[in-house]
């Protein structure tokens, strides 16, 4: 027998890993929660007062979640987010948005859906969202 007759072993796959981001950490999860004609119509009604956002910007720190603010160039907007980074383990490493015509609307929408579709501020899962077409 030959040098070139000898059977190779099939190599073993390394075992399943979790899902991680491209830097290693824990896979970020969008929560998709869209708002609806009732939420629209609410939303239209609240009054904000002097530093409300300012306030609901520093309760999500306070909680633990790491906010941020970006145009949306798809609708010449903006969306407010919160990531859930040292905050309640059920967040953690989950994002949930919030789209508006303004800075300050966009801030609000994301509050409204942490404060009235979140069961005591818990991110709902993928299965669990009132609309789960898209996120905004």
């Amino acid at each position: 027998m030959g040098n070139n007759d000898r059977q190779t072993p099939p190599k073993k796959r390394p075992p399943k890993k979790k899902s991680t981001n491209r830097n290693g950490g824990p896979e970020t999860v969008f929560i998709n929660i869209r708002l609806t004609k009732a939420d629209a119509d609410a939303l239209g009604k609240v009054v904000l007062g002097a530093g409300d956002i300012e306030n609901m910007i520093a309760e999500w720190a306070e909680d633990g979640y790491k906010f941020s603010i970006s145009i949306d160039q798809k609708s010449d907007g903006f969306i407010a987010s919160i990531y859930g980074k040292s905050c309640i383990e059920e967040n953690r490493h989950k994002i949930l948005t919030g789209r508006g015509a303004t800075f300050e609307n966009a801030v609000l929408s994301l509050w409204w859906k942490h404060t009235k579709h979140c069961d005591e501020g818990i991110f709902p899962g993928w299965d669990e969202a009132p609309d789960k077409s898209a996120f905004g």
